[in-house]
Protein backbone atom coordinates (compact mmCIF):
# COMPACT_ATOMS: atom_id res chain seq x y z
CA UNK A 1 0.00 0.00 0.00
CA UNK A 2 2.81 2.14 0.84
CA UNK A 3 4.91 1.98 -2.00
CA UNK A 4 1.49 2.12 -4.13
CA UNK A 5 1.42 5.83 -3.18
CA UNK A 6 4.52 7.09 -2.73
CA UNK A 7 6.92 4.90 -5.02
CA UNK A 8 9.86 7.09 -5.57
CA UNK A 9 9.80 7.52 -1.38
CA UNK A 10 9.77 3.75 -0.60
CA UNK A 11 12.15 2.69 -3.32
CA UNK A 12 14.48 5.29 -2.01
CA UNK A 13 14.22 4.33 1.70
CA UNK A 14 14.63 0.38 0.83
CA UNK A 15 17.81 0.91 -1.34
CA UNK A 16 19.00 2.99 1.57
CA UNK A 17 18.08 -0.24 3.59
CA UNK A 18 19.83 -2.55 1.09
CA UNK A 19 23.28 -0.53 1.22
CA UNK A 20 23.49 -0.73 5.03
CA UNK A 21 22.43 -4.30 5.32
CA UNK A 22 23.74 -5.68 2.26
CA UNK A 23 27.52 -6.74 3.31
CA UNK A 24 25.49 -8.97 6.36
CA UNK A 25 24.15 -11.68 3.72
CA UNK A 26 25.59 -13.77 1.43
CA UNK A 27 23.04 -13.33 -1.44
CA UNK A 28 20.59 -10.53 -2.46
CA UNK A 29 17.32 -13.30 -1.96
CA UNK A 30 18.73 -13.45 1.91
CA UNK A 31 18.80 -9.78 1.75
CA UNK A 32 15.55 -9.10 0.22
CA UNK A 33 14.03 -11.99 2.69
CA UNK A 34 15.70 -9.92 5.69
CA UNK A 35 13.48 -6.93 4.44
CA UNK A 36 10.05 -8.99 3.25
CA UNK A 37 10.29 -9.94 7.09
CA UNK A 38 10.94 -6.61 8.62
CA UNK A 39 13.86 -7.92 10.36
CA UNK A 40 15.71 -4.26 9.82
CA UNK A 41 12.69 -2.71 11.51
CA UNK A 42 14.13 -4.25 14.87
CA UNK A 43 17.38 -1.39 14.61
CA UNK A 44 15.32 1.09 14.10
CA UNK A 45 16.30 2.49 17.63
CA UNK A 46 19.49 3.97 15.69
CA UNK A 47 21.76 1.49 17.20
CA UNK A 48 23.09 1.31 13.54
CA UNK A 49 23.65 5.20 12.86
CA UNK A 50 27.43 5.93 13.41
CA UNK A 51 27.45 8.57 16.65
CA UNK A 52 30.62 9.28 18.56
CA UNK A 53 29.95 9.78 22.04
CA UNK A 54 32.88 11.53 23.80
CA UNK A 55 32.44 9.75 26.87
CA UNK A 56 33.20 6.12 27.12
CA UNK A 57 32.54 4.01 30.30
CA UNK A 58 35.11 0.78 31.23
CA UNK A 59 36.24 -1.61 34.06
CA UNK A 60 39.20 -3.76 35.04
CA UNK A 61 41.38 -4.97 36.88
CA UNK A 62 39.69 -3.99 40.12
CA UNK A 63 38.33 -0.44 38.91
CA UNK A 64 35.88 1.02 37.03
CA UNK A 65 36.77 4.38 34.08
CA UNK A 66 35.47 7.02 32.56
CA UNK A 67 37.27 8.29 29.21
CA UNK A 68 36.31 11.81 28.05
CA UNK A 69 37.55 13.40 24.98
CA UNK A 70 37.28 17.60 24.38
CA UNK A 71 35.06 18.52 27.26
CA UNK A 72 32.31 20.68 26.86
CA UNK A 73 32.20 22.55 30.53
CA UNK A 74 34.63 22.24 33.52
CA UNK A 75 33.98 18.86 35.79
CA UNK A 76 34.75 21.11 39.09
CA UNK A 77 31.99 23.11 38.51
CA UNK A 78 29.81 20.06 38.17
CA UNK A 79 31.31 18.29 41.07
CA UNK A 80 29.58 20.77 43.67
CA UNK A 81 26.19 19.62 42.74
CA UNK A 82 26.58 16.18 44.53
CA UNK A 83 29.12 16.82 47.16
CA UNK A 84 32.20 19.31 48.76
CA UNK A 85 35.78 18.31 47.16
CA UNK A 86 38.08 18.19 49.95
CA UNK A 87 41.24 18.69 48.15
CA UNK A 88 42.55 20.27 44.90
CA UNK A 89 44.46 17.54 43.43
CA UNK A 90 43.87 13.78 41.77
CA UNK A 91 43.61 11.77 43.76
CA UNK A 92 40.11 14.07 45.01
CA UNK A 93 38.56 13.00 48.54
CA UNK A 94 34.63 14.09 47.93
CA UNK A 95 32.28 14.30 50.69
CA UNK A 96 28.71 13.18 50.16
CA UNK A 97 26.41 12.85 52.22
CA UNK A 98 28.16 12.51 55.61
CA UNK A 99 30.62 10.02 53.96
CA UNK A 100 33.82 10.36 52.29
CA UNK A 101 35.03 8.61 48.98
CA UNK A 102 37.97 8.85 46.75
CA UNK A 103 38.59 9.51 42.55
CA UNK A 104 41.48 10.11 40.48
CA UNK A 105 40.93 12.50 37.60
CA UNK A 106 44.12 12.09 34.98
CA UNK A 107 43.46 15.60 32.89
CA UNK A 108 45.04 16.28 29.45
CA UNK A 109 44.19 19.58 28.49
CA UNK A 110 40.24 18.91 27.80
CA UNK A 111 40.27 15.16 28.08
CA UNK A 112 39.82 12.95 31.27
CA UNK A 113 40.18 10.00 32.23
CA UNK A 114 38.01 9.36 35.67
CA UNK A 115 39.14 5.94 37.55
CA UNK A 116 37.31 4.25 40.86
CA UNK A 117 37.65 1.29 42.84
CA UNK A 118 35.32 -0.79 41.56
CA UNK A 119 34.09 -1.51 45.22
CA UNK A 120 32.15 2.04 44.97
CA UNK A 121 29.38 0.79 42.93
CA UNK A 122 28.32 -1.57 45.59
CA UNK A 123 29.14 0.81 49.01
CA UNK A 124 26.94 3.89 47.35
CA UNK A 125 24.93 2.90 44.09
CA UNK A 126 23.60 6.34 44.24
CA UNK A 127 26.67 8.35 44.54
CA UNK A 128 27.73 6.61 41.53
CA UNK A 129 25.32 6.99 39.72
CA UNK A 130 25.77 10.79 40.28
CA UNK A 131 29.51 10.77 39.74
CA UNK A 132 28.52 9.96 36.19
CA UNK A 133 26.39 12.37 35.74
CA UNK A 134 28.59 15.03 36.55
CA UNK A 135 30.95 13.75 34.68
CA UNK A 136 28.59 13.13 31.50
CA UNK A 137 27.67 16.93 32.14
CA UNK A 138 31.43 18.14 31.60
CA UNK A 139 31.38 16.03 28.77
CA UNK A 140 28.29 16.99 26.89
CA UNK A 141 26.71 19.95 28.15
CA UNK A 142 26.52 22.65 25.35
CA UNK A 143 24.26 25.01 27.60
CA UNK A 144 20.70 23.97 27.29
CA UNK A 145 20.16 25.32 30.64
CA UNK A 146 18.21 22.65 31.45
CA UNK A 147 20.08 21.88 35.03
CA UNK A 148 19.68 25.83 35.41
CA UNK A 149 15.53 25.67 35.39
CA UNK A 150 15.38 22.46 37.59
CA UNK A 151 18.13 24.30 40.15
CA UNK A 152 15.11 25.37 42.98
CA UNK A 153 17.42 27.92 44.46
CA UNK A 154 19.13 29.26 41.30
CA UNK A 155 22.45 28.72 42.21
CA UNK A 156 23.38 27.13 38.27
CA UNK A 157 24.27 30.05 36.18
CA UNK A 158 24.41 29.69 32.40
CA UNK A 159 25.63 33.10 30.71
CA UNK A 160 26.95 33.94 27.63
CA UNK A 161 28.56 30.49 27.66
CA UNK A 162 29.42 30.02 30.95
CA UNK A 163 28.96 27.78 34.05
CA UNK A 164 29.34 29.00 37.59
CA UNK A 165 27.45 26.73 40.54
CA UNK A 166 27.12 28.74 43.41
CA UNK A 167 29.44 27.34 46.29
CA UNK A 168 26.22 27.59 48.48
CA UNK A 169 24.85 24.46 46.36
CA UNK A 170 22.77 22.34 48.63
CA UNK A 171 23.37 19.14 46.80
CA UNK A 172 19.56 18.47 46.78
CA UNK A 173 20.37 16.40 43.29
CA UNK A 174 17.53 18.35 41.31
CA UNK A 175 19.95 19.17 38.23
CA UNK A 176 20.67 15.73 37.91
CA UNK A 177 16.59 14.25 37.54
CA UNK A 178 17.29 14.39 34.53
CA UNK A 179 18.14 10.88 32.89
CA UNK A 180 21.42 9.99 32.33
CA UNK A 181 22.03 13.96 34.00
CA UNK A 182 22.34 15.16 31.15
CA UNK A 183 19.86 15.93 28.03
CA UNK A 184 22.49 15.84 24.97
CA UNK A 185 24.10 13.03 26.82
CA UNK A 186 20.82 10.72 26.98
CA UNK A 187 20.11 11.63 22.83
CA UNK A 188 23.43 10.58 21.65
CA UNK A 189 24.15 8.18 24.28
CA UNK A 190 23.60 4.41 22.36
CA UNK A 191 20.42 2.41 23.19
CA UNK A 192 20.36 0.27 26.17
CA UNK A 193 18.17 -2.79 27.24
CA UNK A 194 16.42 -1.34 30.61
CA UNK A 195 14.16 -1.93 33.18
CA UNK A 196 10.66 -1.20 32.60
CA UNK A 197 8.94 -0.17 35.70
CA UNK A 198 5.66 1.93 36.75
CA UNK A 199 2.68 1.88 38.67
CA UNK A 200 1.29 -0.76 36.65
CA UNK A 201 3.95 -3.09 36.56
CA UNK A 202 5.84 -2.82 39.96
CA UNK A 203 8.70 -5.21 41.02
CA UNK A 204 7.28 -6.23 43.88
CA UNK A 205 5.35 -9.09 42.32
CA UNK A 206 4.41 -11.83 44.78
CA UNK A 207 5.40 -9.91 48.05
CA UNK A 208 6.80 -12.58 51.14
CA UNK A 209 5.49 -15.49 49.01
CA UNK A 210 7.29 -16.51 46.38
CA UNK A 211 6.21 -19.99 45.63
CA UNK A 212 7.69 -23.38 47.41
CA UNK A 213 8.20 -26.65 45.54
CA UNK A 214 5.03 -28.10 47.50
CA UNK A 215 3.14 -25.04 46.01
CA UNK A 216 3.89 -26.87 42.28
CA UNK A 217 3.36 -30.61 43.46
CA UNK A 218 0.14 -29.69 44.77
CA UNK A 219 -0.98 -27.75 41.53
CA UNK A 220 0.68 -30.30 39.25
CA UNK A 221 -1.11 -32.98 40.96
CA UNK A 222 -4.58 -31.08 41.25
CA UNK A 223 -4.44 -29.30 37.86
CA UNK A 224 -8.10 -28.40 37.28
CA UNK A 225 -8.64 -28.65 40.83
CA UNK A 226 -6.52 -27.08 42.52
CA UNK A 227 -8.57 -24.63 43.65
CA UNK A 228 -10.34 -26.04 45.44
CA UNK A 229 -7.94 -29.14 46.77
CA UNK A 230 -4.91 -26.67 47.50
CA UNK A 231 -3.91 -26.72 51.61
CA UNK A 232 -2.49 -22.82 50.97
CA UNK A 233 -3.15 -19.77 53.03
CA UNK A 234 -5.48 -17.23 51.37
CA UNK A 235 -2.29 -14.47 50.59
CA UNK A 236 0.06 -17.46 49.34
CA UNK A 237 -2.75 -18.93 47.00
CA UNK A 238 -2.97 -15.59 45.77
CA UNK A 239 0.39 -14.83 45.00
CA UNK A 240 1.22 -18.10 43.46
CA UNK A 241 -1.87 -17.83 41.27
CA UNK A 242 -0.07 -14.64 40.16
CA UNK A 243 3.16 -16.19 39.52
CA UNK A 244 2.04 -19.42 37.59
CA UNK A 245 0.10 -16.67 34.93
CA UNK A 246 3.18 -14.99 34.95
CA UNK A 247 4.97 -18.40 34.50
CA UNK A 248 2.35 -19.32 31.46
CA UNK A 249 0.83 -22.37 33.97
CA UNK A 250 -2.39 -21.00 34.20
CA UNK A 251 -4.28 -19.34 31.67
CA UNK A 252 -7.98 -18.65 31.13
CA UNK A 253 -8.94 -22.30 30.60
CA UNK A 254 -7.17 -23.30 33.80
CA UNK A 255 -4.13 -25.59 33.42
CA UNK A 256 -2.58 -24.19 30.52
CA UNK A 257 -0.53 -26.35 27.36
CA UNK A 258 2.64 -24.83 28.36
CA UNK A 259 1.54 -26.64 32.10
CA UNK A 260 0.88 -29.67 30.37
CA UNK A 261 4.04 -30.03 28.82
CA UNK A 262 6.07 -28.99 32.06
CA UNK A 263 3.93 -32.43 33.63
CA UNK A 264 4.98 -34.63 30.66
CA UNK A 265 8.65 -33.66 31.78
CA UNK A 266 8.15 -33.68 35.59
CA UNK A 267 9.62 -31.38 37.85
CA UNK A 268 12.49 -32.88 38.17
CA UNK A 269 13.65 -31.99 34.74
CA UNK A 270 15.70 -28.82 34.25
CA UNK A 271 13.88 -28.05 31.17
CA UNK A 272 10.71 -27.75 33.07
CA UNK A 273 12.17 -25.09 34.93
CA UNK A 274 13.85 -23.45 32.08
CA UNK A 275 10.95 -23.47 30.00
CA UNK A 276 9.03 -21.24 33.05
CA UNK A 277 12.25 -18.93 33.66
CA UNK A 278 12.24 -17.86 30.01
CA UNK A 279 8.29 -16.68 30.84
CA UNK A 280 9.02 -15.56 33.79
CA UNK A 281 11.91 -13.50 32.20
CA UNK A 282 8.49 -11.00 30.46
CA UNK A 283 7.36 -10.07 34.02
CA UNK A 284 9.08 -7.10 36.27
CA UNK A 285 10.59 -9.17 39.28
CA UNK A 286 12.32 -11.52 37.17
CA UNK A 287 13.07 -9.43 34.28
CA UNK A 288 14.56 -7.17 36.96
CA UNK A 289 17.03 -10.00 38.07
CA UNK A 290 17.75 -11.27 34.52
CA UNK A 291 18.77 -7.54 33.20
CA UNK A 292 20.43 -6.12 36.52
CA UNK A 293 22.56 -9.05 38.01
CA UNK A 294 25.26 -9.80 36.11
CA UNK A 295 26.32 -13.83 35.45
CA UNK A 296 29.01 -15.21 37.94
CA UNK A 297 28.94 -11.78 40.00
CA UNK A 298 27.89 -11.98 43.98
CA UNK A 299 25.07 -9.45 45.10
CA UNK A 300 25.27 -9.24 48.47
CA UNK A 301 20.98 -8.66 50.02
CA UNK A 302 22.31 -4.76 50.78
CA UNK A 303 23.70 -4.49 47.48
CA UNK A 304 21.11 -6.09 45.65
CA UNK A 305 18.64 -3.43 47.91
CA UNK A 306 20.63 -0.56 46.85
CA UNK A 307 20.02 -1.54 43.02
CA UNK A 308 16.78 -1.67 43.30
CA UNK A 309 15.56 1.72 45.45
CA UNK A 310 18.37 3.28 42.67
CA UNK A 311 16.18 1.80 39.99
CA UNK A 312 13.07 3.34 41.65
CA UNK A 313 11.98 0.23 43.81
CA UNK A 314 9.92 1.69 47.07
CA UNK A 315 11.98 1.10 49.93
CA UNK A 316 8.85 -0.19 52.08
CA UNK A 317 8.43 -2.90 49.92
CA UNK A 318 11.84 -3.32 48.73
CA UNK A 319 12.68 -6.45 51.29
CA UNK A 320 10.30 -8.10 49.97
CA UNK A 321 11.78 -8.30 46.26
CA UNK A 322 14.72 -9.90 48.41
CA UNK A 323 12.67 -12.44 50.27
CA UNK A 324 10.67 -13.25 46.84
CA UNK A 325 14.13 -13.87 45.08
CA UNK A 326 15.41 -16.23 48.49
CA UNK A 327 12.34 -18.11 48.05
CA UNK A 328 13.19 -18.56 44.22
CA UNK A 329 16.36 -19.47 44.08
CA UNK A 330 16.00 -22.29 46.31
CA UNK A 331 13.68 -23.88 43.42
CA UNK A 332 15.56 -25.69 40.51
CA UNK A 333 15.66 -22.19 38.83
CA UNK A 334 19.03 -21.54 40.39
CA UNK A 335 20.70 -24.53 38.16
CA UNK A 336 19.30 -23.15 34.62
CA UNK A 337 20.76 -19.01 35.46
CA UNK A 338 18.15 -17.22 37.90
CA UNK A 339 21.15 -17.77 40.75
CA UNK A 340 22.80 -19.70 43.75
CA UNK A 341 21.69 -18.71 47.46
CA UNK A 342 24.06 -18.07 50.04
CA UNK A 343 22.83 -18.54 53.28
CA UNK A 344 23.87 -17.70 56.90
CA UNK A 345 21.71 -18.91 59.76
CA UNK A 346 19.13 -20.51 57.21
CA UNK A 347 18.53 -16.67 55.21
CA UNK A 348 19.74 -15.87 52.16
CA UNK A 349 22.38 -13.30 52.65
CA UNK A 350 23.76 -13.14 48.62
CA UNK A 351 23.28 -14.54 45.13
CA UNK A 352 25.37 -15.70 42.14
CA UNK A 353 24.18 -16.19 39.07
CA UNK A 354 25.70 -18.90 37.02
CA UNK A 355 24.74 -20.06 33.37
CA UNK A 356 23.04 -23.32 32.81
CA UNK A 357 25.00 -26.01 32.40
CA UNK A 358 24.13 -28.67 29.55
CA UNK A 359 21.13 -26.29 28.53
CA UNK A 360 18.22 -28.24 26.40
CA UNK A 361 18.70 -26.89 22.60
CA UNK A 362 14.67 -27.00 22.80
CA UNK A 363 14.29 -24.69 25.60
CA UNK A 364 16.57 -22.52 23.75
CA UNK A 365 14.89 -23.10 20.26
CA UNK A 366 11.48 -21.30 22.47
CA UNK A 367 13.36 -18.53 24.35
CA UNK A 368 14.20 -17.73 20.65
CA UNK A 369 10.66 -17.58 19.83
CA UNK A 370 9.77 -15.90 22.27
CA UNK A 371 12.37 -13.15 21.95
CA UNK A 372 10.98 -13.55 18.26
CA UNK A 373 7.61 -12.47 19.26
CA UNK A 374 8.67 -10.00 21.89
CA UNK A 375 10.43 -7.86 19.23
CA UNK A 376 7.05 -7.96 17.12
CA UNK A 377 7.92 -10.84 14.65
CA UNK A 378 11.21 -10.47 14.14
CA UNK A 379 12.16 -13.80 12.96
CA UNK A 380 15.74 -12.98 11.26
CA UNK A 381 18.92 -11.79 13.70
CA UNK A 382 21.97 -12.53 14.38
CA UNK A 383 24.21 -14.15 17.11
CA UNK A 384 25.85 -11.11 18.34
CA UNK A 385 22.66 -9.59 18.39
CA UNK A 386 21.30 -12.25 20.65
CA UNK A 387 25.09 -11.93 22.97
CA UNK A 388 24.80 -8.13 22.94
CA UNK A 389 22.99 -7.35 26.26
CA UNK A 390 22.65 -3.92 25.66
CA UNK A 391 20.59 -3.24 23.24
CA UNK A 392 17.13 -1.61 23.68
CA UNK A 393 14.58 -4.29 23.41
CA UNK A 394 11.49 -5.94 24.18
CA UNK A 395 12.81 -9.46 23.76
CA UNK A 396 14.99 -11.19 25.77
CA UNK A 397 17.41 -13.59 24.61
CA UNK A 398 18.03 -16.54 25.97
CA UNK A 399 21.48 -15.95 26.23
CA UNK A 400 21.07 -13.03 29.00
CA UNK A 401 18.28 -15.72 30.64
CA UNK A 402 20.20 -19.17 30.61
CA UNK A 403 24.39 -17.54 30.84
CA UNK A 404 25.48 -18.68 27.29
CA UNK A 405 28.75 -17.73 25.49
CA UNK A 406 29.08 -17.91 21.68
CA UNK A 407 30.55 -21.27 21.40
CA UNK A 408 27.73 -23.08 23.25
CA UNK A 409 25.12 -20.85 21.75
CA UNK A 410 26.96 -21.87 17.67
CA UNK A 411 27.22 -25.63 19.00
CA UNK A 412 23.02 -25.56 20.02
CA UNK A 413 21.95 -23.59 17.08
CA UNK A 414 23.83 -25.86 14.56
CA UNK A 415 22.50 -28.50 16.05
CA UNK A 416 18.97 -27.28 15.88
CA UNK A 417 19.16 -26.14 12.62
CA UNK A 418 20.11 -29.80 11.46
CA UNK A 419 17.22 -31.58 13.62
CA UNK A 420 14.42 -28.71 13.64
CA UNK A 421 15.09 -27.03 10.01
CA UNK A 422 11.64 -26.84 9.56
CA UNK A 423 11.48 -24.79 12.48
CA UNK A 424 15.40 -22.34 11.86
CA UNK A 425 18.56 -22.37 9.83
CA UNK A 426 21.75 -20.78 10.88
CA UNK A 427 24.37 -19.45 8.87
CA UNK A 428 28.27 -19.51 10.68
CA UNK A 429 30.70 -18.54 7.72
CA UNK A 430 32.40 -15.74 6.75
CA UNK A 431 32.32 -13.52 9.00
CA UNK A 432 28.24 -14.23 9.19
CA UNK A 433 25.66 -15.39 11.84
CA UNK A 434 22.34 -14.99 10.65
CA UNK A 435 19.63 -17.31 12.32
CA UNK A 436 16.36 -17.13 10.65
CA UNK A 437 13.18 -19.06 12.27
CA UNK A 438 10.55 -20.15 10.31
CA UNK A 439 7.70 -17.04 10.42
CA UNK A 440 5.01 -19.51 10.18
CA UNK A 441 5.96 -21.19 13.33
CA UNK A 442 5.14 -20.08 17.08
CA UNK A 443 6.84 -20.49 20.45
CA UNK A 444 3.60 -22.94 20.72
CA UNK A 445 4.59 -25.09 17.92
CA UNK A 446 7.98 -25.44 19.28
CA UNK A 447 6.84 -26.55 22.88
CA UNK A 448 4.66 -29.86 20.65
CA UNK A 449 8.84 -30.83 20.37
CA UNK A 450 8.99 -32.12 23.88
Amino acid sequence: MARAWYTKEFDSLIDAIKCMYKRSFTSESQLNDFIANGGWKARKNGRDIDIKLNYVEASGNGYNSIKISNAKTPWKEWIKTIGVLLNDTTPYRIMFRNEQYVFDVIEDGENLEVIYDDSLPRQNPLFIKLLKNVFRKAACCIGCRECEANCHNGYISMKDGGLHISASCVHCSQCHKVDKGCLVYKSLEMPKGGLKMSANKSLNCYSHHAPKMEWFKQYFNFKNEFDERHSLGSQMYSFFKRFLRDAELLDETGFSKTAQVIDKLGLDNLSSWSIMLTNLAYTPQINWAVKRMKMSETYSKDYTISLLVADGANESWVKDVWSSFSRIAELPFSEVGFGYPIKEKGRMVSITRTPWQNADPIVILYSLYKFAEACGEYYQFTLSRLLNHDIDSDGISPTEIFGLNRNQMEKILNGLSINYPEFITTSFNLDLDNITLNSEKTSQDVLKLF
